[in-house]
């Protein structure tokens, strides 16, 4: 009976180690101007997540949409910024093999950081219209032209369809594997 139960310990133990890590979007984690910047380098599309708390889509798009690798793949040929003015716990993770403090709803940045992006891309995009409406996703050049803007919870193929019509309007650019 003991030794079953050791055996059966170790076994569920060995394949709870041997789960992936959770799939995770590489949010931006500078300025605004320095995404810019870096997308016109590499002449990739910003992908700018706006979401705000305490509405059903918008926890939705972070839990559903977000991790998914289909989404995470589409956001490797951008630079994804998450556009948030909330404030939540942080938590330490491993990206890109750092230990790194992340905002515990979002991932991927801190909360200074996804609220520094919020209040660029209000002031972009938002401060001259009636409001903004969430979640939503904006595919725009480096130099801000929208592309493509999907309201509400899309699928990761509407994600990758509008970063298609980006590079297609773009040229080649360099993914963030390649950089």
């Amino acid at each position: 009976g003991l030794v079953v139960s050791c055996l059966l310990a170790g076994l569920v133990s060995q394949e709870l180690h041997a789960q992936k890590k959770p799939i995770q979007v590489r949010w931006w984690r500078g300025s605004f101007d320095a995404a810019m910047t870096e997308a016109n380098e590499r002449n990739v599309p910003l992908l700018i997540a706006v979401t705000h708390d305490g509405e059903e889509a918008n926890d939705r798009i972070i839990e559903d949409v977000f991790s998914k690798k289909a989404f995470v793949k589409v956001t490797e040929s951008t630079i994804p910024m998450m556009a948030n003015k909330d404030f939540h716990d942080t938590k330490t993770v491993e990206l890109g093999g750092h230990k790194r403090e992340v905002c515990t709803k979002i991932g991927g940045c801190t909360c200074i950081q996804h609220q520094n992006i919020e209040s660029e891309v209000y002031e972009h995009f938002f401060r001259k219209t009636d409001g903004v409406k969430t979640p939503q996703v904006m595919i725009c050049k480096p130099n801000l032209d929208l592309i493509e803007r999907i309201i509400d919870v899309g699928s990761p193929s509407q994600y990758r369809d509008a970063v298609k019509k980006a590079r297609k309007t773009m040229g080649p650019g360099i993914s963030a594997k390649d950089s």
